[in-house]
């Protein structure tokens, strides 16, 4: 994920992006998305959000209620959780064959 995102998400700025990759999956529905290439469409998202004080604050809302996700705290707690995960199954799987 590109280093912007997370700090748009972290500042809780509007966001507009390519819609490549996992972006749109990150966002989850927070953010303008152009097609990559489609400067027209980055313009008119551009434009949209300098007419609109109430989209921006609604995509600014939306960005801050996605910042608890991509927390050190939180990464590091899922990927604990999935260790975790990985070795009971081991254990169960171990006990299960002796």
């Amino acid at each position: 994920m590109p280093n912007t995102l997370l700090e748009a998400i972290h500042f809780g700025l509007p966001i507009v992006a390519s819609n490549v990759g996992g972006i749109p999956e990150v966002l989850e529905g927070n953010g303008l998305l152009f097609p990559p290439g489609d400067s027209k469409q980055l313009a008119h998202h551009l434009n949209q959000l300098i007419a609109s004080p109430s989209l921006r604050e609604s995509l600014r809302q939306k960005s801050l209620a996605l910042k608890h996700l991509f927390l050190p705290q939180t990464k590091a707690k899922a990927l604990e959780d999935l260790y975790r995960n990985l070795v009971s199954k081991k254990k169960s799987l171990t006990c299960s064959i002796k």
